[in-house]
C-alpha cells in the first residue's frame, strides 16, 4: 500500500514537469542580458518590468501578458531611461488606473564624498496600463534631507506598493552622512493613483530610530501596510502603517516576530504575500530559505520559522504569492526551487520547479484572474533573458534524477464529513517523531491526538466528536521536518 502511494506521488509530479516545461515562454529575448525580472497583475493583465541592456547601459522595459498566457508587447516596452545611466533591480505595483515601477540608478557622488565610492539612488516612475509613460523623466529619491543626513545608498531592491489610495516606496538604505555613514530603513509616501503631485511634502518617513539593519519590505492588507524589517542583528519586528502621506511614529506599535535576522547575501532577502486572514513571511538566512506564518496580527502563529535546505546550494532571492487556499514560494539556487504552504505552515509539495543545465535566477510571482504567473532571468540562449510559466497552486514539479525527497508523509479520512467519529490514517516513509492534531477554523489547537516516535508505515487513529462543536477542523501532521494539513468538517 504504501509503495503504490509513493508510485501514485511519483507520477503526478513527472506529469506536471512536462506540463510546467511545455508552459514555459519567452518574454523578452533581446540580445544583450535582461534581468532582476519583477511581475504585478493590473486588474487585466499581469505585467512583467526588468533591467535591459540590448542599448549597452541598462534601462527599464516591461511587458504585458494576459492570463491566457498571450504576450502583448513581443519587443517591450521601453519605460525608463537616461543615456550612460544604469537602471536596476525594477520593482512594480499598479492602483485603480495606473501603475508605478521604483528602480535602483547609478549615481557619481564623488563631488559629495570625496572617497569616491559608488551608490546608488533610487528611482519611481509613472505609466498607464496600456503602456504610455506618463513622466518624460523618472523622479528621484536624492535632494530629500532628513535631519543631517545628505544622500542616499539605496541596498537591494526597492519595493513599490500600492495601498488603499496611494502608492508606497520601500528602500533598503543607507542614509549617509558627507564622511561616515549608518544603516536605516524609509517608507516613501507616492500619491494616489491620479498623481495629481509624486512625492508630497514631509512624504519620508525615516525609521531610523528602530534600529533596522536591512531586509524592509511590506504589503497592504486591504485596511493597513504591514511592514517588516530586521531590528539590529537581534530579531525581525513588525509594524502596521495607515495609508496617508503624513507620519506619526509616536504610539505606533512595533511588535517581535521573531530572533532570526535574515543575514542574507542576496539583494533580495524577505518577502510577504497575504491570505485575506494570514501572511507568509519567507526570507533568506545563511544561504536557507526559512518561512513562518503569521496571523492577522502580524504575530507568528508557530514559536520558531521552518528551515528548508534543498540539497545544500546556496538559495536566496525568495518571493511568493496566495492562491487559491495555498501560498506558493520560490527561490533560486542551482535552479528555481518551490514550495505549497498551507495557512498553517505545513509545505503540501516542494522541491524543483524546472531543473535543467542552464542558470535561472531571481524569480518573482504574481496572481491575478485565476493565474499565478512566474517570471525569472535565464540564460538558456548564452545572454539572460526572461522568461515564464504559469504555475499550479496544487503541485510543485520535480525530476526524476534530483536529490530532494519524493517519498513524503501523507494524511487520509475514512469519512469526511463525519458525525460521530472518523478514522484519520497517516503513512509516514521512515521512523520519525510524529505529532497529529486538530486544529479549529481560528487555528487554535484544541486537541492533540498522537505525539511519540513512530515506525514507517501506515498509522490509524480514532477520532471522536464528543467534546467538539459541528464545524470545520483541520487535521496537522508534523514527521520530522514535513508538515501537512487536511480540512476536516464535523456535522451534528
Amino acid at each position: 500500500m504504501l509503495n503504490k502511494c509513493f508510485l501514485c506521488f511519483f507520477v503526478m509530479f513527472s506529469l506536471f514537469v512536462q506540463n510546467l516545461n511545455a508552459q514555459d515562454f519567452a518574454i523578452s529575448v533581446a540580445d544583450s542580458d535582461q534581468l532582476y525580472p519583477d511581475v504585478a497583475f493590473d486588474g487585466t493583465n499581469f505585467w512583467t518590468v526588468w533591467a535591459d541592456k540590448r542599448s549597452g547601459t541598462f534601462q527599464i522595459y516591461g511587458a504585458r501578458i494576459t492570463p491566457n498566457g498571450v504576450l502583448l508587447d513581443t519587443n517591450g516596452i521601453l519605460l525608463a531611461s537616461l543615456p550612460d545611466t544604469g537602471y536596476t533591480m525594477p520593482s512594480v505595483a499598479f492602483g485603480d488606473s495606473a501603475g508605478c515601477v521604483a528602480f535602483n540608478i547609478d549615481i557619481d557622488i564623488d563631488t559629495i564624498k570625496p572617497s569616491g565610492s559608488a551608490f546608488k539612488n533610487a528611482g519611481v516612475l509613472r505609466f498607464y496600463k496600456n503602456g504610455n509613460i506618463m513622466d518624460s523623466i523618472p523622479k528621484f529619491v536624492s535632494g530629500y534631507k532628513l535631519g543631517n543626513f545628505d544622500y542616499l545608498n539605496c541596498i537591494g531592491v526597492p519595493t513599490v506598493i500600492y495601498g488603499k489610495n496611494h502608492f508606497f516606496l520601500f528602500i533598503n538604505s543607507e542614509w549617509q552622512y558627507i564622511f561616515e555613514g549608518g544603516y536605516d530603513g524609509s517608507i516613501l509616501a507616492l500619491t494616489d493613483s491620479a498623481f495629481s503631485t509624486q512625492f508630497a511634502d514631509k512624504a519620508f518617513f525615516g525609521i531610523n530610530s528602530m534600529n533596522i539593519g536591512n531586509a524592509l519590505t511590506g504589503i497592504w492588507n486591504g485596511e493597513k501596510m504591514l511592514g517588516v524589517w530586521d531590528c539590529g542583528y537581534s530579531s525581525v519586528v513588525g509594524r502596521f502603517f495607515e495609508d496617508s502621506l503624513y507620519y506619526d511614529t509616536t504610539g505606533l506599535d512595533t511588535f517581535k516576530i521573531n530572533d532570526m535576522s535574515s543575514y542574507g547575501y542576496s539583494d533580495k532577502p524577505r518577502e510577504l504575500a497575504f491570505s485575506g486572514s494570514r501572511y507568509l513571511l519567507i526570507s533568506e538566512k545563511y544561504n536557507e530559505i526559512w518561512y513562518t506564518i503569521l496571523s492577522d496580527s502580524g504575530k507568528p502563529i508557530d514559536s520558531l520559522p521552518t528551515i528548508i535546505n534543498n540539497g545544500g546550494s546556496a538559495q536566496s532571492w525568495p518571493a511568493c504569492t496566495y492562491s487559491d487556499g495555498k501560498f506558493i514560494a520560490v527561490w533560486q539556487g542551482t535552479n528555481l526551487y518551490g514550495a505549497i504552504i498551507d495557512t498553517f505552515g505545513a509545505i503540501i509539495d516542494s522541491g524543483y520547479i524546472n531543473c535543467s543545465s542552464v542558470s535561472k535566477i531571481t524569480p518573482s510571482l504574481a496572481t491575478g484572474a485565476g493565474k499565478t504567473l512566474l517570471v525569472w532571468a535565464d540564460h538558456r540562449t548564452g545572454d539572460f533573458n526572461i522568461y515564464g510559466s504559469f504555475m499550479s497552486p496544487d503541485s510543485i514539479g520535480i525530476e526524476e534524477s534530483s536529490n530532494i525527497k519524493t517519498q513524503n508523509a501523507n494524511i487520509q479520512i475514512s469519512q469526511n464529513p463525519f458525525i460521530k467519529s472518523t478514522v484519520i490514517k497517516y503513512c509516514i516513509p521512515v521512523r520519525t517523531q510524529v505529532i497529529l492534531s486538530v486544529y479549529d477554523i481560528s487555528g487554535s489547537c484544541i486537541k492533540t491526538l498522537v505525539n511519540e516516535e513512530k515506525p514507517a508505515g501506515s498509522h490509524n487513529i480514532t477520532l471522536n466528536a464528543n467534546e467538539l462543536k459541528t464545524g470545520i477542523y483541520f487535521v496537522r501532521l508534523t514527521a520530522g521536518t514535513f508538515k501537512t494539513t487536511k480540512k476536516l468538517i464535523l456535522m451534528k
